[in-house]
């Protein structure tokens, strides 16, 4: 499909850019990568991302749900991959690892990606600087040679993810031909991470409570998180099959309602029964946009500020023996909705009453 380029930009502390804006969204799947440092060590990986051990190399390879995906060091000796220990202490495991370029004059890390499907799709690279003898340096990012967004300064010091600066662009793949991404700098350049085809992170739901994969959370614990820049209301999700979750609409059973207020009650809340599903990656699968655009490219229903609850559902509360899965996701002034990621949780079970769980 072809189409004139049209730029937006950003706001907040990270950058969002469009390249190719009338399409719908690409067959490929959502994927999210965290880039590691080539040792044994296990603290540093991401559960629930795909780990990428890059070798120190000029140009490193890697297959992805069918994506060729290459790293390739410009103007510096190679990719270097560095640690930040009190990040991966912290539990900010994509932001405190990653690979670094660096030399004299204008370096980067070019991302190649090969086998994409035609139409649109997106990229989030995610920068958090790991040297601490030198400052970061703000960069551009560009695709297929043309700078899409200027100015990214790396974040630092980040022991959340969530406090790590992105960056977020749009483009259309064509078959047949690869998409190149550069990320480039004055002397240095850092990527901890990318998503492909997920949602841009400064829009989105974050910093959930219960944090992710939480096992003993405190039971009849509301759900709240960090609303996205510009939300003005949210829709949640809220099941024990973490496939049906990923793919719930307003219409699912899944959904509990639209919120005013980032905080959805878990008291007395009924979950449809389901099956622990195997896609709970935290990677949210895209509905079709309409011509409208926008993420997911629809209004929100009616039931503003109450939880919903759905005919049919199991006539209980939520129980210490299940896994729960939930999503957010958030609705800005004009309608736009920006899917969240799917997280998960479990209530703790206490002996008796004044127990610790």
């Amino acid at each position: 499909m072809e189409s004139e380029r049209v730029s937006v930009l950003k706001g907040g502390g990270a950058f969002a850019a469009c390249l190719l804006f009338v399409a719908a969204w690409s067959g490929n799947a959502a994927v999210k990568v965290d880039l590691n440092v080539a040792d044994d060590r296990k603290d540093s990986l991401t559960r629930g991302w795909e780990n990428w051990a890059v070798e120190n190399s000029g140009k490193v390879k890697r297959e992805f749900g069918g994506v060729t995906v290459s790293l390739r060091a410009v103007g510096g000796a190679s990719l270097l991959t560095e640690t930040w220990r009190p990040g991966i202490a912290a539990g900010a495991t994509v932001s405190a690892d990653g690979v670094m370029v660096r030399g004299q004059g204008r370096v980067g890390v070019e991302i190649s990606l090969d086998g994409l499907t035609p139409g649109r799709h997106s990229l989030v690279t995610w920068h958090n600087w790991l040297s601490e003898k030198s400052a970061a340096v703000a960069g551009d990012v560009s695709v297929d040679g043309i700078v899409i967004v200027r100015g990214v300064k790396p974040s630092a010091g980040a022991t959340n993810d969530s406090d790590a600066a992105s960056a977020f662009v749009e483009f259309i793949a064509v078959a047949g031909q690869p998409v190149v991404v550069r990320v480039e700098a004055e002397g240095s350049v850092v990527l901890n991470g990318f998503e492909l085809d997920t949602t841009n992170p400064v829009m989105r739901a974050s910093r959930p409570s219960p944090t992710n994969y939480d096992g003993h959370a405190v039971e009849g614990t509301p759900l709240t998180w960090q609303a996205g820049r510009e939300a003005t209301a949210h829709l949640v999700f809220l099941g024990s099959d973490s496939n049906a979750v990923a793919r719930a609409t307003e219409k699912s059973p899944e959904f509990r309602g639209r919120m005013i207020e980032a905080k959805f009650e878990t008291s007395g809340a009924k979950v449809t029964e389901g099956r622990t599903g195997s896609g709970a990656s935290g990677v949210p699968h895209h509905p079709a946009l309409s011509p409208r655009g926008g993420e997911g490219g629809r209004r929100p229903g009616e039931g503003v500020g109450v939880p919903a609850t759905n005919a049919g559902v199991a006539s209980r509360g939520l129980s210490h023996h299940e896994t729960y899965f939930w999503r957010a996701d958030e609705v800005d002034a004009q309608g736009t909705v920006t899917r969240g990621d799917v997280w998960q949780f479990r209530p703790r079970h206490l002996a008796f009453p004044t127990a610790e769980g």
